[in-house]
């Protein structure tokens, strides 16, 4: 600015107009640097009665098409896909964005944590990252698992579940955002698989978020929350 009227330029300087645009972009930017560890958002899709699946294990499809489209979406920004092995096996997921326009095209990581069973064939690819063989995560200390990502470029990672993994990463605070979809649908089935299977808490420790936004989309809503 001072280079600029030095020239004789008149020069109209705002300051904060679009800060918390800015400040979103960068947060996963930030935290990798400050802290070596990734921003890490976890995504769940789920009943208003806060079940992932009914009692056989069945979750496509809990939410309808647009909420999937913006899930898509969210996976062509970011820089991997992470879930856990009860996931893999049950359903084999790709992991990988279909999107049109810009953000098409764009090849994911995909990132499979499990203790070292091991996965199918089908479900590795040279875009795979399995926890266990290639970042030296023996299932024990996620912190450490999440590291190995960052030093690997990856300081996007959207956590696509299952339960088990949700709760471990919530359990040990290193989930930054919660991306949660609710669909108009309650199965009431005690034996479906919870969306947070964590240890029970009194009232006063309950974890707590901060709202970001809610969205509606088709018959979906998405409440967006920051740690």
């Amino acid at each position: 600015v001072q280079l600029l009227e030095a020239e004789g330029i008149l020069v109209e300087v705002a300051e904060g107009p679009a800060r918390e645009r800015c400040e979103t972009l960068l947060r996963p930017f930030a935290k990798a640097i400050c802290t070596g560890l990734p921003y890490v958002r976890l995504k769940l899709a789920m009943t208003l009665d806060g079940y992932l699946a009914d009692g056989l294990g069945r979750s496509q499809w809990i939410t309808g098409a647009e909420a999937r489209a913006w899930v898509h979406q969210l996976r062509a920004r970011v820089d991997g896909v992470m879930v856990g092995a009860g996931t893999v096996r049950a359903d084999h997921p790709s992991l990988q964005p279909r999107v049109e326009g810009a953000l098409a095209g764009r090849v994911k990581k995909r990132i499979l944590v499990d203790h070292g069973e091991g996965f199918e064939a089908r479900d590795v690819d040279e875009y795979t990252l399995i926890a266990s063989r290639d970042l030296g995560y023996d299932g024990k200390d996620l912190e450490l698992m999440l590291r190995a990502l960052c030093a690997k470029g990856l300081n996007d990672v959207l956590c696509e579940g299952g339960g088990k993994l949700a709760a471990a990463l919530l359990e040990a605070h290193l989930v930054d955002e919660l991306d949660l979809f609710y669909a108009p649908k309650i199965l009431g089935d005690l034996s479906g698989v919870r969306a947070f299977p964590i240890h029970p808490r009194a009232l006063a420790e309950a974890m707590t978020f901060h709202h970001r936004e809610a969205l509606v989309l088709g018959q979906d809503t998405l409440i967006r929350l920051y740690a």
